[in-house]
């Protein structure tokens, strides 16, 4: 099942904002449609782990 969001990117003091929140699901649309954006263990600001 895949499912739209809203999301708000606004991230500070180590943690996002606001919470994602559920907009409806998308009967329409495969899981194999929607685009992997990070690999496992990828950080989104691109700060190295460790």
């Amino acid at each position: 099942m895949v499912a739209e969001i809203d999301a708000d990117v606004a991230f500070e003091h180590q943690r996002w904002r606001h919470r994602v929140r559920y907009a409806r699901t998308r009967p329409d649309t495969s899981i194999y449609d929607v685009p992997l954006l990070l690999g496992e263990g990828d950080d989104p600001f691109g700060i190295p782990a460790g």
